[in-house]
C-alpha cells in the first residue's frame, strides 16, 4: 500500500472550459471551487481511439484527491435538465448540437436515422440498395446484369451528350 495515498472524493461538477482531452470543472457544493485542467477519461485511447471535447456546462461526474488539486473526469451524467435524447434501452445514439445523430437500433441490428453521411474510400453494399430521392453520381457509373439486366429504368431517360452501344438497342414499344 502506498502511504502517500491518504484519501480521495467522488463530486460532481460542472464544465467551465473544454478542449480535447481536457477541461475545467467547477463545483457548486464547494463554493463554485474551479479546478486546473483535468483529464477526462475515454472509453477507448490506444488502437481504436475517441476524442472530443466536452460542451461547456455539461455535469460531470470526477475523482478528486484528497486535497482536491488533481484528478479526472470519470464522463458525464445525465440530469433532470439535461435529460437523455432516447428512452430505448436498445439503441445507441449519437447526437450533436446541430441536430445530427447517428441512432443504431440494436433489435432490429440497423442504422435507423442520421443526418448526412459522407463515405471516404471504397464502399461496399453487400445487400439491395434503395435510395427513396434523388440519386446523384459524378464519378461516372458502371455495373454488370449478375445473370439479368445490369440496369432496368421505369419512366423516361434523357442524355445530355452522346450514347454508345457496343451491342443493340431494341425498340421494344
Amino acid at each position: 500500500m502506498n502511504d502517500n495515498i491518504i484519501g480521495c472524493a467522488f463530486l460532481i461538477g460542472i464544465v467551465t472550459e473544454s478542449k480535447i482531452g481536457y477541461a475545467k470543472v467547477q463545483f457548486p457544493d464547494l463554493d463554485d471551487m474551479q479546478t486546473q485542467w483535468l483529464a477526462i477519461n475515454y472509453a477507448f485511447t490506444l488502437g481504436k481511439r475517441e476524442a472530443y471535447a466536452l460542451a461547456v456546462g455539461t455535469q460531470v461526474n470526477c475523482l478528486m484527491d484528497a486535497n482536491l488539486e488533481e484528478g479526472t473526469i470519470l464522463g458525464a451524467r445525465y440530469s433532470e435538465a439535461d435529460t437523455p435524447p432516447t428512452s430505448n434501452s436498445a439503441t445507441y445514439l449519437m447526437a450533436f448540437e446541430d441536430g445530427s445523430h447517428l441512432e443504431f437500433d440494436g433489435a432490429g441490428h440497423a442504422i435507423i436515422k442520421s443526418a448526412g453521411i459522407t463515405l471516404d474510400g471504397n464502399t461496399t453494399v453487400t445487400g439491395n440498395l434503395t435510395v427513396e430521392k434523388a440519386l446523384t453520381y459524378k464519378g461516372g457509373m458502371s455495373g454488370s446484369g449478375g445473370g439479368g439486366n445490369s440496369a432496368t429504368i421505369n419512366g423516361n431517360v434523357r442524355v445530355n451528350g452522346n450514347m454508345s452501344a457496343s451491342g443493340s438497342i431494341d425498340d421494344n414499344s
